[in-house]
């Protein structure tokens, strides 16, 4: 067993002395414990302060005061007389002495230890700034190193690490209000590129659609497009306005109209989150804005449109002279027609329905009106006519109900200004008004949009363009969180961190905006 080993051995053992409330054998093996440490051990000055604690308790301060002086000695070899816990020892020391009127030796004590300290202050500044002197020269003795980096056959990673040092050091050096600056001229540089982009766009499709066209007199007049029931009526009349008329009432709105050209982000991007916008898509039919469809007014389906509303009035007057509608097409007249869907001639056709079990046409009606088809209805097919002759069947008479509705290039019902199936109803030679809800779609509009791209894209781009402000408020949001990532600097983490916070708050209520307001 070496001196040391059987040191911590006897401390150990003076501990478990102390613990017994055993103070005097601890003091022993406390002094065997020293006897067998280096003086600068951390055991060995744990001994030591633990024997002046002993021998204060017992009273016997002189041999406390010794005790002390030799834990100074053990602490300023090893910690050095700058240190805390020297100074501390000194302080104890020089209190014992002049609480037990040895004055002599507390002011030597605490002069010895103020010369040493201060000399020890001088040596370390006098090294530190040595130090710094060999620093200093060496660097400027250093050749750059050439052959560690060479740009022209650097790869791509190293090129890539060699610029994010740089990026590092550079802003690194700066200050908090350096960094603040250039991210703010940053995020200038990119609002003033979105604002020149917005200044580019030139708008050529609301060119396209605000362009007169040449009727068959020979005028001019604004571009139209109108609901199969005819309440809606939307008219360019300016590169740049749109007039919308409801039932009659008109309303004036600012139009724009996006395709692919990527100028029209700007315009997009310098528009305000809260401005409530209707999107309409362009098809081959006109406009719609997915509820319901605007046909333009020199559409082919506009004629299908008038052949149903020529064969309904013919119906109504075939009812009027014999109180029965007819059985078939002819009965009326000809009606013969050129279906483009399906370059042949065409004609609409009547099915004879009795809708026994209802005393009350009025479900029955509805459902069809819904969308939903009668009984034995022939087949629906593009640019199709059909007639539904229906009998309800009651008591003492048999109502009759005369049902006409037709489908456009994709097979599909008109659709009404408020979305539902295009119905035409006529009950005693009369036509039955459906119920039509007050339209409230365009009151708080503030701009119309028209997408003008593939209709198979149009429901995409559409949700992308919805939520053009949350995506990118969320993007500078990633990228400022990166940049606080990737620099050390607490100053440029702080700014990018604040940045970034603020765009997350921003892309939070552009959700709200878009899917909520």
């Amino acid at each position: 067993m070496t001196s040391e080993e059987r040191g911590s051995q006897l401390f150990s053992e003076a501990i478990r002395a102390l613990e017994d409330d055993n103070p005097e054998r601890a003091e022993q093996l406390f002094v065997g414990a020293l006897n067998n440490l280096e003086k600068k051990h951390h055991l060995a000055i744990l001994s030591l302060k633990s024997l002046v604690t002993i021998t204060s308790n017992k009273g016997d301060f002189d041999a406390a005061i010794d005790w002390s002086l030799q834990l100074l000695e053990a602490q300023t070899g090893a910690l050095g007389h700058t240190h805390a816990d020297v100074s501390r020892t000194v302080m104890n020391i020089a209190t014992m002495c002049e609480t037990l009127g040895k004055h002599d030796i507390a002011k030597e004590v605490k002069e010895l230890h103020h010369y040493a300290s201060t000399a020890e202050r001088a040596q370390k500044a006098q090294q530190v700034k040595n130090i710094r002197t060999t620093a200093k020269s060496v660097d400027e003795d250093k050749e750059p190193e050439e052959d560690e980096y060479d740009e022209k056959v650097a790869t791509f990673g190293e090129y890539w690490k060699r610029q994010k040092q740089q990026w590092r050091a550079a802003v690194s050096k700066a200050g908090g209000l350096i960094v603040t600056f250039v991210f703010l001229l940053l995020l200038g540089a990119m609002v003033g590129g979105l604002f020149g982009l917005k200044m580019l766009y030139t708008g050529e499709h609301n060119s396209e659609l605000s362009q007169p066209k040449t009727g068959i007199d020979g005028s001019g007049s604004p571009t139209r497009y109108i609901t199969a029931d005819n309440r809606v009526e939307l008219q360019f009349v300016s590169p740049t306005k749109m007039e919308a008329q409801i039932d009659g009432e008109k309303v004036l709105l600012p139009f724009s109209t996006y395709g692919y050209s990527p100028l029209e982000i700007g315009d997009l991007l310098m528009s305000l989150p809260f401005e409530k916008e209707l999107w309409l898509h362009r098809n081959p039919d006109g406009l719609t804005d997915g509820k319901r469809t605007y046909l333009h007014d020199r559409h082919m389906d506009r004629d299908m449109l008038a052949q149903i509303a020529n064969v309904a009035d013919m119906s109504s007057r075939y009812y009027k002279k014999r109180k029965v509608y007819p059985d078939k097409i002819t009965e009326i007249g000809d009606f013969t027609y050129f279906n483009p869907y399906t370059q042949r001639n065409d004609y609409p056709l009547i099915q004879v329905v009795t809708a026994p079990g209802h005393s009350d046409p009025g479900p029955f009606l509805g459902s069809i009106q819904k969308g939903a088809l009668w009984p034995g209805e022939p087949m629906l097919y593009p640019g199709c006519i059909n007639i539904g002759h229906i009998s309800h069947q009651r008591n003492m008479s048999v109502p009759e109900t005369l049902v006409i509705h037709g489908c456009n290039r994709n097979s599909r019902f008109f659709t009404t200004s408020t979305g539902d199936p295009f119905y035409l109803v006529f009950e005693k030679g009369e036509q039955k008004q459906p119920t039509a809800p007050k339209l409230n779609f365009l009151r708080d509009i503030s701009k119309v949009c028209v997408l003008d791209i593939a209709p198979a894209w149009a429901g995409l781009v559409q949700m992308l363009i919805t939520a053009r402000f949350v995506i990118f408020f969320a993007l500078l949001f990633i990228i400022f969180y990166a940049i606080a990532g990737m620099f050390d600097n607490d100053t440029t983490k702080k700014v990018a961190f604040g940045f970034g916070t603020i765009f997350l708050l921003l892309a939070l209520t552009c959700i709200y905006f878009a899917y909520f307001f």
